[in-house]
């Protein structure tokens, strides 16, 4: 298929597990690339009574060489997005089992990823590349969420010691602020992304 045609790309890759127990949404990763995808995700968690939330790619990695199927064709200059449900510890490794799927979850994301599709196969504003994608509160969100859920039950992280928690509880308080009251100023959205970039560093230190 000629690039020309492709309105946009939807990888489904990783879905039905997590990366923190009791995490019950996904990520639909990459939106910030493309014009008038996010908004699609925002609707669609509500039509479908899931939610996925529109996070930025750094948030796996793919913001640089680490990524999914979906990479090449956002190298190409295409919009996408990729849903997944984060990855387990058991990921890639013998104990990587069927019973790690948790089927509600599938069929959560499943509905909303196939609504998002269906959208961007009917829309009459095709999708535009964003090269320079800009900070969004979304990602504060995503990340506000699975850091309330590790605080309420804190022994699903094993490597969570005391220090860490009093730093996670910092994290909330502060990731609650920025959703409160998001970023105005050009400097303020960069110090934010620098926060959410430190938190998303450690945390693959302690969950990957």
């Amino acid at each position: 298929v000629a690039l020309d045609r492709i309105v946009a790309v939807v990888n489904i890759d990783t879905v039905g597990t997590t990366i923190i127990p009791g995490v019950d949404s996904s990520f639909a990763i990459g939106s910030e690339y493309a014009t008038n995808i996010r908004p699609l995700i925002h609707a669609n968690s509500k039509t479908s009574n899931y939610v996925a939330h529109a996070v930025s790619s750094f948030f796996d990695g793919s913001d640089g060489n680490r990524g999914s199927d979906h990479l090449p064709f956002r190298k190409a200059s295409m919009p996408v997005v990729w849903y997944a449900g984060g990855t387990p510890a058991e990921y890639h490794t013998p104990a990587d089992e069927v019973n790690l799927v948790d089927w509600p979850k599938l069929a959560g994301v499943t509905r909303h990823a196939l609504l998002t599709t269906a959208d961007l196969a009917n829309t009459q504003t095709k999708p535009e590349f964003v090269t320079e994608p800009k900070p969004h509160i979304d990602d504060a969100v995503a990340l506000l969420e699975m850091a309330e859920v590790a605080l309420q039950d804190p022994g699903i992280v094993s490597r969570l010691n005391e220090s860490m928690l009093d730093l996670a509880k910092q994290w909330v308080e502060k990731l609650q602020d920025y959703v409160q009251s998001p970023p105005q100023t050009e400097a303020e959205w960069d110090e934010y992304q620098t926060f959410l970039k430190g938190i998303i560093a450690l945390v693959y230190t302690l969950l990957v």
